[in-house]
C-alpha cells in the first residue's frame, strides 16, 4: 500500500514487487474479460476431475523441478505467475495453488512463491468484487438476499480468506505441495467412481 500512497519513499524492493504484481495480473484481466461468458461450458464434474489431476500433476512437477530455487521474486516469476493464472481461468483449477506452481517452476522457492501467489490474489479479488458491486447497482439484489446478509457474508469472507493466507503462510514454511497433490487425486478418484 505504501507504493500506492506514497510511491516516492517507497523501498526499492516493494516498487519491483508492485511492478511484478501488476505485470502478472494485467493478462489475467484481459483474457478473464473475453473468456468470462464461454467458461461456464465447462462447468461438467467430469472436466472438473480431470482438471483436478492436471493440477495436482502440476504441484508434484513443481516440487521437483528446477533443484534449485531462489528466494526472490523476479521478472521471470511474474511471466510465469501471469500464465498460470490465466490458466486457472478453467473450472477447476485453483489459482493460488497453480499460481505458486508457476513461481516454483520459474526457480522461485515455495515460500516465496506462496506470499507472491496471495499478494497476486489480492487485484483479483478486488475486481472480482467491484464487478459484482456493478452487477448488484444496476440490476439489484435478487430476491433471495438482502443487505444484511450480503454484508455478512463479505466479512466472514474477508475473515476467513485472511487468516487462512496467514495459516497457509506457515503451513508451506514447513510442506510441501505434494499433500495437496495426493488430495485432489483422491477427490477426482471419488468424483469418477461416483459418476
Amino acid at each position: 500500500f505504501g507504493v500506492l500512497f506514497h510511491p516516492k519513499s517507497a523501498p526499492k524492493k516493494d516498487k519491483q514487487l508492485f511492478a511484478w504484481l501488476v505485470l502478472a495480473t494485467l493478462p489475467t484481466v484481459f483474457i478473464g474479460f473475453l473468456v468470462k461468458d464461454s467458461m461456464d461450458t465447462f462447468r461438467t464434474p467430469e472436466y472438473v476431475a480431470t482438471m483436478f489431476l492436471v493440477s495436482a500433476g502440476l504441484f508434484i512437477l513443481a516440487e521437483r523441478f528446477p533443484k534449485r530455487k531462489r528466494s526472490k521474486i523476479k521478472s521471470k516469476t511474474a511471466f510465469f505467475a501471469a500464465f498460470f493464472q490465466i490458466f486457472a481461468l478453467l473450472p477447476g483449477i485453483s489459482r493460488s495453488g497453480t499460481v505458486m506452481a508457476g513461481s516454483m517452476l520459474s526457480g522461485t522457492d515455495r515460500e516465496e512463491s506462496t506470499r507472491f501467489s496471495f499478494l497476486l490474489g489480492l487485484p483479483v479479488i478486488a475486481g472480482a468484487f467491484l464487478l459484482s458491486s456493478l452487477t448488484i447497482y444496476q440490476e439489484g439484489l435478487p430476491d433471495s438476499l438482502t443487505h444484511t446478509s450480503l454484508f455478512i457474508g463479505f466479512i466472514s469472507s474477508a475473515l476467513s480468506g485472511y487468516f487462512m493466507a496467514r495459516f497457509l503462510l506457515r503451513f508451506f514454511k514447513k510442506h510441501t505441495l505434494n499433500s495437496f497433490a495426493i488430495y485432489l487425486i483422491l477427490i477426482s478418484i471419488g468424483i469418477f467412481i461416483t459418476l
